[in-house]
């Protein structure tokens, strides 16, 4: 009975050894296959996850958009308002009218007209005008007030009052218009 070994015959010491290197050979192949492919993964999972951040920060903004494009409308509504009250240009002929009609209304003597220095704000310019009427004391406030309720916006400064002839009151004073800076 010697050591007599056939071809279909395997050791148990060639047994261990096909296992070492079955166990080594499987290490290797996923230390350099499936060990890379977990750091390919986890990267992966990570830009996913950014991306998915993105998509909400996205879609959280396109949730305003509808807010931001109704409140978009009444700005333009309120400017559109604004520039009613405040126009873009001076419009000096159309000034002289309004005020010449509002004191024909009156049955006030416009004495004198003149034009001052224009003056600009940070969103406006003012137009100063100096202007003398003449008429009773009730009729100019009567003026005034209606000056007050009139679209465009004016503004009175340096009032200053006097008698004349027959009861009548001159009033001196500057009246101010306003007019947006493009």
């Amino acid at each position: 009975m010697g050591l007599e070994l056939g071809v279909g015959e395997v050791t148990k010491q060639q047994k261990i050894i096909l296992g070492v290197l079955a166990v080594v050979g499987f290490i290797y192949f996923y230390s350099s296959v499936f060990a890379p492919m977990s750091g390919n993964i986890q990267s992966a999972e990570n830009e996913l996850q950014n991306k998915r951040n993105e998509l909400t920060e996205m879609r959280a903004r396109a949730d305003q958009l509808d807010v931001l494009e109704a409140e978009f409308e009444i700005l333009a509504e309120h400017l559109k308002r604004t520039e009613e009250h405040l126009p873009r240009s001076e419009e000096l002929p159309e000034f002289i009218k309004t005020i010449t009609a509002l004191a024909g209304r009156f049955d006030m003597e416009i004495r004198s007209i003149s034009v001052l220095g224009v003056s600009s704000g940070e969103y406006y310019r003012t137009h100063p005008y100096r202007l003398e009427l003449s008429n009773d004391y009730h009729t100019l406030g009567h003026f005034f007030a209606e000056l007050g309720q009139m679209d465009r916006i004016f503004g009175i400064r340096n009032l200053t009052l006097s008698g004349a002839e027959e009861g009548d009151v001159v009033a001196h004073f500057d009246i101010v218009a306003y007019t947006f800076i493009d």
